[in-house]
């Protein structure tokens, strides 16, 4: 029973590891900029 335990143990500190290091790696990225405006008839709506 101790084994399954600490597979479970591991396994989830590498899924907590994994994620932490994904958002480090994809902070600085930059995103691209749209082509067009897709909010233009949005914004022209009047709200009531």
């Amino acid at each position: 029973m101790n084994g399954w335990m600490i597979l479970i143990i591991v396994l989830a500190l590498g899924m907590i590891l994994g994620n932490i290091l994904l958002v480090k790696y994809t902070a600085n990225m930059k995103m691209p900029k749209p082509k067009h405006d897709n909010n233009k008839n949005w914004d022209d709506e009047e709200d009531d």
